[in-house]
């Protein structure tokens, strides 16, 4: 085997890399465990979202159960529930009767009987109600199942039909929902899902006055100043609307796609709809339900993942380079082992040339096992599939910071020795992790341009330009852009074109200075 292969060999395959690789592929599983942490503490309807039917018969005693509960990949979900009705008999003491109908299951199209114990009034009377409580207590999404929960949803009254001994309602699960209402009855429960990066409209009905509705609906960009979702039932303008598709069935989910047209790259959708009756007019319910695209699971996990995740690893992750610096160039070179090499087939440049490669591979390889284990585990765990692009875009931002540190840690490894490189090195990292920020601060607080938070946001991403370890954070700021964490200010100071140069010097300019002086330095020990 040639000097030169089996030096890089060497220097690629040893403990220190593989020990390297193997906690980037733990740190991505453990950052996604910390990401299902955080949704589960805040955020855990933003998972599922569905509707769920509820019809109740008063002759044979039986409560009829559908639902449709869907994940972000508009997989089914499974939820738990646990139901009471509480029925208001004018008349009768003490006035509200309590009946608890147990824990039940509910997946997509799940359709039960819940038979009812105790006297029910057979035929309605003046005044008398039906109410039903529907508690989640179990959520299973993906591998995610969270027991002991006590998630009380909205108490939803099941409204006569027609006067007969049938009451119906219904309930929506999630954050972008609403009940339908055609005539003064609840007929019907709505949501709207954003999965597979569409839009989709979930709905059902447990009483249809008229047969069939037709579902009307329009997609348009929200006015930042109106922010608010309404219905109202009535005439129906249908200007500007398209037809979706009709209702002809009750205690049935329906599940229809909604195209978005030329309005998918905004935050805020108004998804407007409307169910209309034929009985001789044009009347129904219609609403709205404004939908923020950076309110989603997949846009809370990325948002997490850019702004505190990535933080809690990748400022840790130069160390490796760091480390990688030290036992390729600076342990050996102080142990006189670089000129035992030399005394092989080998020059200065192939040596200098399979080390440097050796740590790049491994700048490079790392990065890219955290990401696949993040994007992989965050769908596996949470069942949310998380844009390839913004994965790439974190990838590129990691992989950046590891190149770019390793160079300049090369470049010190090739100058200094043992000790000496590694105080030089630590005392650089430190600064350009924590010192550079401190005193870009108080520049731009004694020079005076830090008059407003936008001009300390920009002053602090400018400073990422002058530090190898800011390659992660100007990456992930286009990131949280595109979510609409950051606003329009930050692409004055954040741009590919700048963050390109500003690689191309961190990397090209320590590289070419550390293999000028490595073939003129001695590596004696």
């Amino acid at each position: 085997m040639k000097p030169f292969i089996y030096d890089f060999k060497r220097a690629l395959f040893r403990k220190a890399t593989m020990v390297a690789l193997v906690l980037f592929l733990v740190a991505g599983l453990g950052l996604t465990y910390i990401s299902a942490q955080q949704i589960i503490k805040g955020s855990l309807n933003l998972l599922y979202n569905g509707v769920v039917l509820f019809r109740l018969d008063t002759v044979s005693q039986k409560l009829e159960v559908v639902g449709g509960v869907y994940d972000n990949e508009l997989n089914p979900a499974n939820i738990e529930l646990s139901l009471s009705l509480y029925i208001f008999i004018p008349g009768y003491s003490p006035g509200w009767k309590t009946i608890d109908l147990g824990k039940y299951q509910l997946t997509e199209e799940t359709r039960l009987e819940i038979p009812v114990p105790g006297e029910i009034v057979e035929t309605p009377g003046p005044g008398m109600r039906v109410v039903l409580r529907a508690v989640i207590t179990r959520i299973r999404v993906g591998t995610l199942d969270i027991s002991h929960l006590n998630e009380l949803l909205p108490t939803t009254s099941l409204d006569n039909v027609n006067n007969t001994p049938v009451y119906g309602g219904c309930i929506f699960l999630g954050q972008r929902g609403s009940i339908i209402s055609i005539d003064s009855h609840i007929n019907g429960c709505m949501n709207i899902a954003l999965a597979r990066d569409k839009l989709y409209l979930i709905m059902g009905s447990p009483q249809l006055p008229v047969k069939p509705l037709q579902i009307y609906y329009n997609v348009s960009v929200a006015e930042l100043t109106s922010l608010t979702s309404s219905t109202n039932v009535g005439i129906v303008n249908l200007t500007g609307m398209k037809y979706l598709d009709d209702i002809s069935d009750v205690m049935r989910i329906y599940v229809f796609p909604i195209e978005l047209g030329d309005v998918s790259g905004h935050q805020f959708l108004n998804v407007s709809w409307a169910v209309v009756t034929s009985n001789g007019e044009i009347r129904g319910g219609s609403g709205n339900i404004i939908v923020n695209i950076g309110g989603t699971a997949r846009g809370v996990i990325t948002n997490y993942i850019g702004s505190t995740g990535l933080s809690l690893f990748a400022l840790l992750f130069p160390v490796v380079m760091l480390y990688l610096g030290y036992v390729l160039i600076a342990k050996p070179k102080s142990q006189g082992a670089l000129e035992f090499i030399l005394a092989r087939p080998i020059t200065r440049t192939d040596l200098y040339m399979t080390r440097y490669i050796a740590g790049i591979l491994v700048a490079l390889t790392a990065p890219l096992l955290f990401v696949t284990a993040l994007y992989t585990g965050v769908y596996v765990v949470m069942g949310v599939l998380l844009s390839p692009q913004d994965m790439l875009l974190f990838y590129l931002g990691i992989a950046g910071s590891l190149v770019a540190f390793y160079t300049l840690c090369y470049y010190i490894a090739v100058e200094f020795k043992g000790t000496s490189y590694l105080a030089l090195a630590i005392t650089l990292y430190l600064f350009f992790l924590i010192g550079l920020q401190i005193v870009g601060m108080i520049l731009a607080f004694t020079i005076g341009h830090a008059s407003s938070i936008d001009e300390i946001i920009k002053t602090q991403y400018k400073l990422y330009y002058f530090s190898p370890l800011g390659f992660t954070n100007l990456v992930s700021a286009l990131v949280q852009y595109n979510y609409w964490v950051l606003g329009e200010i930050i692409l004055e100071v954040v741009k590919p074109e700048y963050i390109v140069v500003a690689f191309a010097a961190w990397t090209l300019i320590p590289f070419i200075a550390g293999l000028l002086r490595f073939k003129v330095k001695n590596l004696s020990s």
